[in-house]
């Protein structure tokens, strides 16, 4: 194991869960230490920070600083998952959720707001987490907590086949699910809402456009410039 200390910031592919994506720049960097700073869904793409050595220490800092997602978001179907990986509860045909209508609720989503986290997320509840329970049969029913929503930005508004689809950016803080918002906005419009596609675009000042593929990661170690991939400590804020 090497002495290595530092960030890299990668570009998670989808189906892949954030705990192996760290494993594998683990392995590539050959260090005895690395943490992500905040889980990305399976089917989430995206930014994704990996403190490396001492700055796995940073952890909580990254933890805590500002998100930005772009999201799109199905309305008319409601999954146990609460996106497109889980099983479908309900499908309703012929959902056409105009664009006025969406606009109109949308600040009621902005600011401090009150959320239930997922049945299937990584929070934890006595010893275990929600979707460890819900892998067990066992929804649990946390309280609402507050979150908060810094904007919200509609990229597109289109009617696909019978359903309405809905493109989001949204900028927030720690512990806001997108998941969950889509939920709440389509019941807010008297329907349904699962989310599709989720990317995390930032994380702080750092940006999905400075960040790796695995693969690309792979290319820099065959020509033994791995290191430049990666933000030293020093240079960690």
């Amino acid at each position: 194991m090497r002495d290595i200390n530092g960030i890299v910031l990668v570009n998670k592919e989808k189906d892949i869960s954030s705990f192996k994506t760290t494993q594998e720049v683990r392995g590539l960097f050959r260090v005895k230490k690395a943490g992500h700073t905040g889980t990305l869904d399976p089917m989430a793409t995206g930014l994704l920070i990996i403190c490396l050595g001492k700055a796995t220490k940073r952890v909580p800092l990254f933890m805590d600083m500002e998100k930005e997602y772009v999201g799109t978001f199905i309305f008319g179907i409601e999954t146990d998952t609460q996106d497109m990986s889980g099983n479908i509860l309900n499908n309703d045909k012929n959902v056409r959720i105009p664009l006025d209508a969406i606009e109109k609720v949308l600040p009621e989503f902005i600011g401090e707001i009150m959320q239930v986290p997922p049945h299937f997320s990584a929070v934890h509840h006595e010893g275990k987490r929600l979707y460890e329970w819900a892998r067990e049969g066992k929804k649990i029913d946390l309280p609402p907590r507050v979150v908060y929503v810094k904007s919200i930005e509609i990229l597109s508004h289109i009617y696909n086949g019978d359903k309405t689809e809905l493109k989001l950016k949204v900028v927030c803080g720690k512990g806001m699910y997108m998941r969950a918002l889509a939920r709440d906005i389509g019941t807010k419009v008297a329907s349904c809402a699962t989310i599709s596609q989720l990317e995390r675009t930032r994380v702080g000042k750092h940006s999905l456009l400075d960040a790796y593929t695995i693969n690309q990661l792979k290319e820099y170690m065959d020509k033994g410039t791995l290191s430049d991939c990666m933000v030293p400590l020093s240079l960690v804020s």
